[in-house]
């Protein structure tokens, strides 16, 4: 392999890393504003 080739390889890589943290991140974000707003309507219901 070429060191373009090498290069291109390690970005290809590096995006992909990226795109996974940034779909891990707003599944995560998405998941604990359920999770707050099923909190807050509990506490709401016991009021």
């Amino acid at each position: 392999m070429s060191k373009q080739e090498v290069i291109r390889f390690i970005g290809s890589l590096f995006l992909a890393g990226l795109v996974l943290n940034v779909s891990l991140m707003i599944l995560s974000i998405s998941w604990g504003t359920i999770f707050i707003s099923n909190v807050a309507l509990v506490i709401l219901s016991r009021i």
